[in-house]
């Protein structure tokens, strides 16, 4: 599933290609909405200018000069791409907004677990004020915030790391690459973990996602860029995917286990438990 630097990726590329554009004409393709009600709604942006494009965590939206907004999560597969009218439609095409220019941003899901939901400016208000502060612009102030909600949970710190209410745009990728940077063991529970632990970790989610920015992603199933192309960012990763890959400190192969249902990647040697910590002669906080 595309996570925050994926997204932020297809908004910087899109975004210049439709802003100040006029919405000439919509098709949604109704398998994916439906209701007629959703579609009848979605066609009054019809005649609207488009004025910016915005994100937060893995939230996508775009604002029209009209109190309206279109609220975009990308699900698991989907992918948007600004085409030629003229270009052949790709199998899974939901969603084609057309533009006077004759160019057309199309939405493709094959799995349909992605969604464009039509709103006001107030309601994506709300939405982004349900989510928790962004790694690419969070402030000193919010690691206090983010530190004191992790220290009172007992969850695993690698599913804290996933729910996107304590911090948006962190997914499986990004949660597993920062806990190895932050030399953390995935199944540490929340409240283990001391301030001076956590802070480094929150350090390391920003680095692992600025780089995977520079590298326009991470392209591990179906994620490709608002251009059709692959991210090469895979090749700048530590442990995910990496299973039985020597790691790049200690040599020692990398491990996966499973947590929630996801796989989570790490070092065995780098990355110790806090049982282990303790026979070694550790604080119970690390």
């Amino acid at each position: 599933m595309p996570e925050g630097p994926e997204i932020e990726t297809i908004r910087r590329d899109i975004e210049p290609l439709l802003v100040s554009q006029v919405i000439s004409k919509i098709w949604v393709n109704p398998v994916f909405f439906k209701t007629k009600a959703q579609i009848t709604a979605f066609k009054k942006l019809e005649g609207k200018t488009i004025h910016s494009l915005g994100r937060h965590g893995k939230l996508l939206w775009i604002d029209t000069a009209y109190d309206q907004s279109v609220l975009i999560r990308l699900g698991m597969t989907g992918r948007l791409h600004v085409q030629e009218k003229k270009q052949i439609l790709e199998k899974h095409t939901h969603i084609r907004i057309e533009f006077e220019n004759q160019k057309e941003l199309r939405f493709i899901d094959p799995r349909r677990f992605g969604s464009f939901i039509l709103s006001t400016h107030n309601n994506k208000n709300s939405e982004i004020a349900r989510l928790g502060p962004d790694p690419f612009s969070w402030k000193e102030s919010d690691f206090k915030n983010i530190i004191g909600r992790i220290q009172k949970s007992n969850r695993s710190i690698k599913n804290i790391l996933l729910d996107q209410s304590i911090i948006a745009g962190v997914g499986n990728i990004y949660a597993s690459e920062a806990l190895f940077v932050a030399k953390i063991f995935p199944e540490q529970k929340g409240c283990e973990l001391s301030t001076k632990k956590l802070t480094q970790l929150l350090m390391a989610s920003q680095k692992v996602m600025n780089t995977a920015l520079q590298h326009r992603g991470t392209s591990f199933m179906s994620y490709v860029d608002g251009w059709g192309e692959r991210g090469d960012n895979f090749s700048h990763l530590f442990v995910f995917a990496k299973t039985n890959q020597p790691c790049i400190n200690c040599q020692t192969l990398i491990s996966k286990i499973t947590q929630s249902g996801r796989s989570t990647f790490y070092c065995k040697r780098c990355q110790q438990s806090l049982v282990n910590r303790t026979r070694n002669g550790t604080s119970d906080m690390i």
